[in-house]
Order: C-alpha cells, then sequence, then structure tokens
C-alpha cells in the first residue's frame, strides 16, 4: 500500500512535470507562424487558386488568414469558410458562366451583381465574416471617392460581388452611399491586406503577370475580359508577399470557364514550384521564435 511519502513524492513529480512542460508547449505553439494566402484577381483563371489550396494542403500549409480581390475573392471567401481544395473543387465542377451572369436593364453596366451574390449565399447561406472560420478580408473599390474600400465585416456575398464587379459588365454594387466595383481596379495582388490582418508569412497568387492571348476575342465579355487584363498587367505595383506563386495561364482566356480543369493543373503546378521555398520560410520563421 503506497505510503504518504510515495504519495507526496508522486504529486511533486507530477507538478514538476506540468511545471516545466507548460512552457515549452506554449513555446512549440509560438513557433507556428500565422500564414497568410493573398488571391489575386483574373476572372476564369481564378480557377488556379483551387489548385494552389490543394498544393498547399497537401503539404500541410493551411492559411490563418485569407483576402483576396474579384475572382480570388470568389475562391478566398469558400476557402475562410473552412472548404478543403476538394470542396471547392465539386462546386467548380457545377459552375457555368451564366450562374453568374444575370441579365440587368442597362444601367451602369449590362449584368447584375445578384448572380454572385446568390452563387456565395449557396455556399455560405449565414452569409457573415464573423462566422467565417478564417480571418477575410476583401478588396473593392468605391467610384465615387475613387478609392479602395476593405470588406472585413458585415456580408460576404456583398463584399464578393462588389470585389467581382467588373467595370461596364457588371453594374457596381451600391453600398452605404458608394458605389463598389471589382478591387482589381486599384489593388489587383492583396499582398498588403494580408499583413494589415496580421500575417507573420504571406503567400501571394498573382494572375497577371504570367499569359498571353491566343486568337481574337469571340465575345463583348472577352474583349472587355482581355482589355481589363493587359491594364492590369500595364500597372507596376510593388509586391510585399514573401512568396509569389504565378500560375501560367498563357493561352486561356478570362472569360474561359471550360477549360478551368486546365486552369486549376497550372495553379498546382505553379504551387509545387513553390513548396521547398515555403516550407523553409516556416521553419525559420520557428527557429527565430526559438532564440
Amino acid at each position: 500500500m503506497p505510503t504518504p511519502k510515495k504519495y507526496l513524492v508522486f504529486f511533486l513529480l507530477t507538478f514538476l512535470l506540468f511545471y516545466w512542460a507548460g512552457p515549452l508547449m506554449a513555446q512549440e505553439e509560438q513557433k507556428k507562424p500565422v500564414i497568410g494566402l493573398a488571391l489575386s484577381g483574373g476572372a476564369s483563371w481564378g480557377f488556379s487558386h483551387i489548385g494552389v489550396i490543394e498544393v498547399l494542403e497537401k503539404h500541410g500549409i493551411v492559411a490563418d488568414i485569407v483576402t483576396g480581390t474579384s475572382a480570388g475573392s470568389i475562391v478566398g471567401s469558400l476557402y475562410a469558410n473552412g472548404m478543403n481544395a476538394k470542396e471547392i473543387r465539386e462546386i467548380a465542377d457545377n459552375l457555368k458562366l451564366w450562374d453568374f451572369l444575370i441579365p440587368a436593364i442597362p444601367d451602369l453596366g449590362f449584368f447584375s451583381p445578384r448572380g454572385i451574390m446568390n452563387q456565395v449565399k449557396k455556399h455560405i447561406p449565414h452569409d457573415d465574416f464573423s462566422q467565417l472560420e478564417k480571418t477575410f478580408g476583401v478588396v473593392t473599390v468605391d467610384l465615387i471617392k475613387g478609392e479602395l474600400f476593405i470588406f472585413k465585416e458585415g456580408s460576404v456575398s456583398t463584399a464578393v460581388a462588389a470585389s467581382s464587379a467588373q467595370p461596364i459588365i457588371f453594374n457596381p454594387v451600391r453600398y452605404e452611399g458608394m458605389l463598389l466595383v471589382d478591387g482589381g481596379v486599384l489593388m489587383n495582388l492583396p499582398d498588403n491586406l494580408a499583413w494589415e490582418l496580421g500575417a507573420d508569412i504571406v503567400i501571394a497568387v498573382s494572375l497577371n503577370e504570367n499569359f498571353s492571348f491566343h486568337g481574337a476575342p469571340d465575345s463583348y465579355i472577352d474583349v472587355a475580359v482581355r482589355t481589363y487584363n493587359l491594364l492590369q498587367r500595364g500597372r507596376i505595383m510593388e509586391v510585399n508577399a514573401d512568396v509569389v506563386i504565378t500560375p501560367n495561364v498563357t493561352g486561356f482566356g478570362g472569360a474561359q470557364m471550360g477549360s478551368y480543369d486546365l486552369i486549376i493543373e497550372q495553379g498546382r503546378k505553379a504551387t509545387e514550384e513553390k513548396i521547398p521555398e515555403i516550407l523553409k520560410l516556416i521553419e525559420d520563421f520557428g527557429k527565430s521564435q526559438e532564440n
């Protein structure tokens, strides 16, 4: 039968174990960086973001913060709501261009942003930033003041529709006295927003660098998208991400949703090339926390 002395020794050892293990566990938690994933706009090229997320997941890299512009805000909203790459891919499998394009009485655009809103609400029924699993930021532009407006709270569907409302194609989203349009007008790659939201490491996916077109545009939508893409590439913008992934979308039209499978594959390929660099950043961050 254990003696009182043995009980005392047992409790002392247990106390010392938790006394020393507690700080070590806390230190271990500190080694994990807050990872931000910044997803740029790019119309149908945005499908490549799914391939990016798939490869990151395969290597155990999970973003804590997601920022998105235009197409990046659409994929980003699903990812921020807790969906994995497979689930997002299943949505893409059943998506058609006309799911987004609801004709409107010509006003300030040809289509209503309601189609985009409906798609977001369909997959994110709560439609509220506060209920997302990840911190999420969406870039839009106010045409009245000519400046950025960032959504960090409120309706997810409103934010994503505004960020994706490419001028002329879509009517602007009227919100709190503003006329909000595609965030790519001023900030197509929202890497700085990821830093502002608290990221330690920022991985950015840029869709307006590594592309060229084949053949002539075949619709007014394609003309508008191509023009917009070229204007984006012509702008010189400082990139502040730690790693920039640039899927090769050469030959794919910005409105070419039928090739989404091939576009997703380009996202996969570009990300695999960057995995060693990303893992090294995460490792170095952990080491810096130990010092």
